[in-house]
């Protein structure tokens, strides 16, 4: 957990500006379609000003999972466990 992954411009997570959200986490093909739709949100979740502006001059994301919550811990656990994924992928505004 210490080691950023390498940028993966295959990996989108598509925000709507609108609603400030996240709405998917998708892996693209060489043709630009998706071919694995990891995530789908179920209704938009506004995130926080200061998130959304950071995401937006950044254009990129860390991805990381799986995990059984969203806490330090277990994020530790799972990489402790060698289950930890990670990827840096890029962020599209809908």
């Amino acid at each position: 957990m210490t080691v950023l992954p390498d940028l993966d411009t295959s990996w989108r997570v598509r925000m709507e500006i609108g609603s400030r959200s996240v709405a998917t986490i998708a892996h693209i093909d060489a043709e630009g379609f998706d071919d694995v739709l990891l995530w789908q949100a179920s209704e938009a979740v506004p995130l926080p000003d200061e998130w959304f502006e950071l995401v937006d001059r950044a254009q990129h994301m860390l991805l990381a999972g799986p995990a059984a919550d969203s806490s330090d811990a277990a994020l530790q656990a799972a990489c402790d466990a060698g289950e930890l994924l990670a990827v840096v992928g890029r962020v599209s505004f809908l």
